[in-house]
């Protein structure tokens, strides 16, 4: 490891990709067996979270010139973590807008 904050970066935005495709996947099929919804109900309340990340991948942007990615990355990383927290927090009893 001699470029170390390639390397963290590197880790986190990995980190993150699996952490933001595993909540797809479970709330999906949260959506579709817990909360009985049929596959196009479930691909329009996930509409959202991709949406999500494409204004937001705007934004890191702009901040990352106006601030420096490391700030970015570790103000970041927080944020997504709570919100994707949140989001697959559901239980089977939860409304369904509580994932979307």
């Amino acid at each position: 490891m001699r470029r170390v904050r390639f390397s963290a970066g590197v880790m986190a935005v990995g980190a993150t990709s699996f952490a933001l495709f595993g909540t797809l996947l479970g709330l999906t099929l949260f959506l579709q067996f817990a909360q009985e919804c049929s596959p196009m109900e479930t691909g329009v309340r996930l509409i959202p979270l991709p949406a999500g990340v494409l204004i937001g991948a705007d934004g890191a942007d702009t901040l990352a010139r106006r601030f420096g990615t490391d700030r970015v990355i570790a103000g970041g990383l927080p944020v997504i973590a709570a919100l994707l927290g949140r989001t697959s927090s559901g239980t089977p009893r939860s409304p369904a807008g509580w994932s979307a």
